[in-house]
């Protein structure tokens, strides 16, 4: 029996078929996809800073987009030959500071998904650093700078 899902389209066999004492099909969630599981990272990542250093987040918001637009923020990086993983927007009169992460950049320089999960913390750890003038250790004791 085969227990791979064919081409995206869902649970096939003997899985598929209804509960025999609800008559419902069993609910089975798939994996998350680019954009959701990139969510999560995001997420983790923000709860993992929230128990570590509360006061780095504190008026801040965080946000993703998926590649970066900002003509300001790319103009630093197109001397350098590199696109930005993520961006800190200083906090203006009408807004507050700002942490954009992008996630197709990222996304292409990870291997797996762990990886990804480890580059959106670093880059949003780096980040906030950079906003709040703090080490990056304040922010995440367990922060490893050679990565």
């Amino acid at each position: 029996m085969r227990t791979r899902d064919r081409h995206g389209r869902g649970l096939r066999g003997p899985l598929a078929l209804p509960n025999p004492l609800t008559r419902a099909p069993a609910p089975v969630r798939g994996p998350l996809t680019g954009a959701a599981f990139f969510q999560d990272c995001l997420q983790s990542s923000i709860e993992r800073i929230g128990a570590t250093c509360p006061d780095a987040l504190l008026g801040v918001e965080i946000g993703m987009e998926d590649v970066p637009s900002r003509a300001a923020i790319w103009h630093e990086f197109v001397a350098h030959d590199a696109v930005p993983l993520a961006a800190a927007i200083d906090a203006q009169p009408d807004r507050p500071a700002r942490v954009v992460v992008y996630r197709r950049p990222i996304e292409r320089r990870s291997p797996d998904r762990a990886a990804l999960e480890d580059l959106v913390h670093h880059a949003l750890v780096e980040q906030l650093s950079v906003l709040t003038s703090r080490s990056v250790r304040d922010i995440d004791p367990n922060f490893d700078e050679d990565w």
